[in-house]
């Protein structure tokens, strides 16, 4: 059950060189240089999503599915037999599979996924303080027999570890070049 998550307690001369690097400026100058393509592509994905989120106030609101895939459209695993799956990451179990080659698109189970997905997230994530900058997909919250509260919760308490861990090296990058993050509006 383990995800492959950032651990950066596990990568700190990573996270060091990274940091050196932005407040240099260097990545605002050349985002592929050559000292430091690595370090930029492994914390600027997660960080792009700190760095560019809404600035509102969220209190006492719902939670949507807007951080989730949509299922057949943003990514769609299609298994030998011809099934269709959200992500290679739940193939196989049957209670996510959202069509076939012979049928196409279940759209009726896929709103009825996202429908589900926001009734969890809503119950569960809505007093969570890292939910905004959430990655957690129908994989963690699924497993072969459906809703998995426990498999949820363990990757819950990862993501928020994660997440703790690259807002310190947000901030710290940020108290030393208020500019030194600026790349990351340029990256889609």
């Amino acid at each position: 059950m383990k995800d492959k998550l950032v651990r950066l307690e596990g990568t700190k001369s990573l996270a060091e060189k990274f940091k050196r690097l932005c407040v240099k400026g260097v990545y605002n100058r050349n985002l592929n240089h050559p000292q430091g393509r690595f370090v930029r592509v492994l914390f600027s994905n997660t960080l792009r999503v700190i760095h560019n989120r809404e600035l509102t106030d969220v209190s006492g609101r719902l939670l949507s599915y807007s951080s989730f895939c949509l299922p057949g459209t943003t990514k769609c695993f299609v298994t030998s037999a011809g099934d269709f799956f959200p992500c290679e990451k739940v193939a196989g179990i049957e209670r996510l599979r959202i069509g076939d080659v012979r049928s196409g698109f279940d759209v009726e189970r896929i709103i009825g996924l996202l429908e589900e997905v926001t009734q969890i997230r809503n119950e569960f994530c809505s007093a969570c303080w890292a939910f905004r900058l959430c990655r957690a997909c129908f994989y963690h919250f699924y497993g072969p027999s459906g809703f998995d509260k426990e498999r949820m919760s363990y990757f819950c308490n990862g993501i928020r570890r994660e997440t703790r861990s690259l807002l310190k090296l947000y901030c710290s990058i940020l108290e030393e070049n208020e500019e030194a993050l600026d790349f990351l509006t340029l990256l889609c």
